[in-house]
This record gives structure tokens, sequence and C-alpha cells, in this order.
């Protein structure tokens, strides 16, 4: 059956909607870039080289959406820029949104085959995502310059980018009113709730380096179904299914909402979410311990600091979170804790002081007293 058009109001609504949500992710990503620029070194061999843009066509859109939606957030066939990291190699390079993409170094962006496109309304498989990914993939896997042809206005531009090596995490905004953070493998989320909670841009990457810092730490990598924080697993895991776009799917789904196409926006998304999380934190919830949250606490204290972000604003997250929330739940601020952040910034500064580099040590011993 074709899709059940939307009314104008549900269409304002959902372009609203999507702005907003789209413009949380592009700042989100563009406070987690230095971070994981800056602190390639830590992650060693898990590294990746990134242009530091975003990108989605119009199939990337929930099939009850496509026709009405897709226009009037100015997204179609041909896949445009969603958001630009600033101080990236794409935002150094003068891209920007709604700038569409044609070739990567000379070849030219294309759709998938016919078959593709057809098990896209099947299988959720979408033209354009896979090809556009793997040749973006390949052309920054040796960290070389890359020629992107890209058309803005309708006027055809090349440039020349600089792929920047970084940490291989992305970091996903949910549309979530909760204050949750979590990891699964190399990606952190954070939901709205706990973005909207954060008092300054410093606090927000406080909490985006602490998820860094189990990610060096290699914690919760030996059960690759339990949530790196604790809780959140079966929600992640329900997100790939559903969501059309895993950096951008909160957004898409939220275009959705239920099958009828956009009453509540995100309910219907967000309570499988929801409930896929309050089963997978009984699965997650051991794999953090007391020493693995203040072990990241004071990773982060360096990974903080090596990006430039100023560590008393920054750190004050932690003793703010109201304790009936889901992150203070799962990373409790214990007057044991917060000594050992102090601990941490007084480290990091005297190292700083003596010119030494700022490299955590190994061997620290943790506390996991008062947990």
């Amino acid at each position: 059956m074709p899709p059940t058009p939307l009314t104008p109001q549900q269409v304002q609504d959902s372009v609203a909607f999507f702005e907003d949500s789209s413009s949380m992710q592009g700042h989100v990503a563009t406070l987690a870039s230095p971070i994981l620029v800056m602190n390639a070194e830590l992650c060693k061999e898990r590294t990746v080289y990134s242009l530091g843009l975003e990108w989605l066509t119009i199939n990337d859109l929930p099939i009850e959406v496509r026709k009405d939606v897709g226009p009037a957030v100015n997204v179609g066939e041909i896949p445009s820029i969603l958001y630009v990291e600033k101080g990236s190699a794409a935002d150094r390079a003068g891209l920007r949104r709604n700038d569409l993409l044609l070739a990567v170094n000379d070849v030219s962006i294309k759709e998938d085959p016919l078959q593709t496109r057809l098990q896209s309304h099947v299988m959720g498989v979408r033209p354009y995502r896979r090809y556009l990914t793997e040749i973006l993939a390949l052309a920054n896997e040796e960290g070389n310059p890359v020629r992107l042809t890209y058309r803005r206005g309708g006027v055809d531009i090349v440039a020349t980018l600089q792929p920047q090596k970084r940490c291989n995490v992305r970091v996903i905004v949910t549309e979530d009113a909760g204050k949750f953070l979590a990891s699964d493998g190399g990606t952190i989320y954070l939901s709205r709730g706990l973005c909207d909670f954060t008092q300054s841009d410093a606090e927000l990457q406080a909490l985006v380096a602490h998820q860094l810092g189990h990610f060096i730490g290699g914690h919760g990598t030996k059960d690759a179904s339990g949530s790196i924080a604790g809780g959140v697993v079966g929600g992640v895991a329900t997100a790939a299914v559903v969501l059309p776009v895993a950096i951008i799917g909160t957004i898409f789904s939220g275009i959705a909402g239920e099958s009828e196409a956009a009453e509540g926006l995100m309910e219907g998304s967000v309570a499988l979410i929801k409930g896929g999380a309050a089963a997978g934190s009984k699965i997650g919830s051991w794999v953090a311990t007391a020493g693995h949250e203040m072990e990241a606490d004071y990773v982060s204290t360096y990974l903080l600091a090596r990006a430039g972000v100023d560590l008393d604003e920054a750190l004050l997250v932690w003793d703010r979170l109201p304790s009936e929330s889901d992150a203070a739940q799962k990373h409790h601020a214990s007057d044991a804790r917060l000594e050992n952040i102090e601990k941490a910034i007084e480290e990091v500064r005297t190292k700083r002081d003596s010119n030494e580099p700022l490299i955590p040590n190994p061997n620290r011993e943790i506390s996991e007293s008062n947990e």
C-alpha cells in the first residue's frame, strides 16, 4: 500500500524536529572531534581517517515520509551533506550543509544496482548508503589527500581534503528525554536529555571523554553483548534494526514516528529503544565495575587536557548529575571518585607545568574504596 500523505502540520512538525535534531547531532560531533583527533595516539591501532562530515539521501528517510518531508528539508536522490564538523578537513575545505556529493577521487558516486533499490523497501538497504560509505572509507584508508567533487548552487566544485586521523569512535545523540550515557563497541550514545542537562560545551565533552576512556581501557570488550558503561545494550541492538541510519537514525525515526507517520514523531522508536534498554541494562550492568569507572575518569582527564578543554569546567558535570538519573546511577559520583578526579587534574597540571608528555600512567593504582 502506498504511504498515507502527511498533513501540512505533520510536515511542518517533522521539518522542525529534523532541523533541531540534526543541529544537535552536528554540534555534538563538533565537540567530540578534537577529543577523538587529539587522542588518536592513545587509541593506538583503533583509529580511522575522517573528513568530518555526515551525508544522507532521500532514501535514508523512512518510506512513509520520503515524498512529503524530503523536499521540505532539501534532501533528494543525490547524497547531500547533513552537517560539517567545525575545524575538520571538510570545514577547512569550505564544504557546508546541503552541498551535493558527486565524486570521490574522480570516481563518480552512483546508486547501487536495481536489486539493492528493491531491497531497500523490504530489508532496509538504501541506495547510495553502502556504496558511498565504502568508497569514502577506501579513499581515507591511508590518510592521503582526497579529491571531492561537489555541487553548490548548480556549480560543480573540486576540493582537496586532508583526512584527519582520529579514534575510531562515533558519537550519536539519541532523542530520549532521560539522562543516560552508554557505549557499545565503537559507538558512544548520549541521550538528548543528558545533552540538554549539561551547562557548557566542556561538560558535554567530559561525558564523551569518559566513554572514550572506557574504549581506550578496553572495558567490556570481553562480552560483545554488554554495554561498556552498563545498560542500554538492548536499546542499542534495537536501534540497529529499527532506525534507518546509525548516526542519524533517531532523526529519521522521529520524522516517521508511529505507523501513522508522525503523530508523536519519536514515540514508536523511542518506546522500542527504551524497552530494549531496560532489558539490556540487566545484561550489561556488570561490565563496568567501580574500578572501570574510576579508571575512565582518570584517563578522560588526560583526554580532555590533550584536547584543550578546561578541566575545572568540564568535570563539574559528575557532581551535578541528579541522583535519580540513569547516568548518575551508572556513574555514581562518590567521594572517592570525586577525589580520584581531583588527583588526576593535579597530576595533569604537574606534567603540563614541567613540560612532560600528557600520557596516562597505565600502572597507576586506583582505589575503589567507598564505592
